[in-house]
């Protein structure tokens, strides 16, 4: 598999998962695997020799079908010299998946599981039921910061610390939030609700990897050799500019993608492309008014040719 994120700084995250150990000697560390995007049964070998526990998140849950293909607690032991010296060797030849995170808990595993499974399972306006990915660090953040504050102190006594790597394989912490007051009937035996807000915001920020998947099947070769996390600001914000000149259709977003990564990203500003923009805001397919450009705007759009053509502009 491949994903839109750089490989993950193994000794970086290493020491920030000592560091946090050191300062909080009360909780228990624990290691959250998403088993589907990784061979799972080395890991699973690799800490079976170390008697290292594991929990599979979702076994008590409505979740439970998922099997070894769920996300999966590993408790790191207390000693830090022993996660400082073993852990890079579990990590390390898994580091280009977006596999792991990092949490700090005080409370047992069951307890830290059903948190962990309330977020895998999200309905959307009160009506449809959707898997989420939570494990998943290409989606964590975004469904992290969508949550309500409710929903965070729902979760403030479960999760006290939580990390992952963002797109450039830094380690990172996620700003957890302490609740003044808990709520007074656990909501982890419902379903975690999102309006259509919270839901479109998680969904907006996964759009740079679908675009990336379509890349990987109709054109690689416009990816070869690009750094993961450069691609992913160029997608990012050409995304941003198809929103901002109401490129909306899934198949015109993409080749408004395509577009930026080959000819640069401020191919829009074209002088001979701006009538064509007035056209799509009034409703116009971007695919069907390309069939019409002609052999002077292809031309125009060569990589390297774009940039002198829009520095007057």
């Amino acid at each position: 598999m491949e994903f839109l994120t750089d490989p993950i700084a193994v000794d970086k995250v290493v020491a920030q998962i000592c560091d946090r150990q050191q300062q909080d000697v009360n909780g228990t560390t624990w290691l959250l695997v998403d088993a589907a995007l990784v061979e799972f049964h080395r890991i699973s070998s690799l800490i079976g020799n170390w008697n290292w526990p594991v929990h599979n998140v979702f076994a008590r849950s409505r979740l439970a079908s998922f099997g070894a293909q769920a996300p999966h607690l590993i408790e790191l032991p207390r000693d830090v010299g022993e996660v400082r010296s073993k852990l890079a060797k579990l990590l390390r030849p898994h580091s280009a998946s977006p596999a792991f995170s990092w949490l700090r808990s005080q409370q047992s595993a069951d307890s830290l599981c059903e948190a962990l499974a309330y977020l895998g399972l999200v309905r959307i306006d009160g009506d449809m039921d959707v898997h989420c990915r939570f494990a998943d660090t290409r989606v964590l953040p975004a469904l992290w910061a969508a949550l309500s504050e409710e929903q965070h102190a729902a979760l403030s006594d479960r999760v006290v610390a939580w990390g992952c790597c963002d797109r450039a394989g830094h380690p990172m912490e996620l700003a957890t939030k302490s609740a003044e007051v808990l709520p007074a009937v656990s909501p982890f035996a419902g379903t975690l609700e999102f309006d259509a807000r919270q839901f479109g915001a998680v969904l907006d920020a996964s759009e740079p990897d679908t675009i990336f998947s379509a890349f990987l099947e109709t054109t690689p070769e416009l990816i070869v050799d690009r750094r993961r996390s450069d691609l992913y600001r160029t997608l990012t914000q050409s995304l941003a500019r198809a929103t901002e000149l109401q490129v909306t259709q899934a198949p015109d977003r993409l080749q408004f993608a395509v577009l930026s990564v080959y000819c640069g990203e401020d191919f829009h500003r074209l002088p001979a492309l701006a009538e064509m923009w007035n056209e799509v805001v009034q409703g116009a397919s971007l695919k069907e008014l390309m069939k019409a450009w002609t052999p002077e705007i292809w031309s125009a759009l060569e990589p390297g040719e774009v940039d002198a053509a829009v520095a007057d502009v």
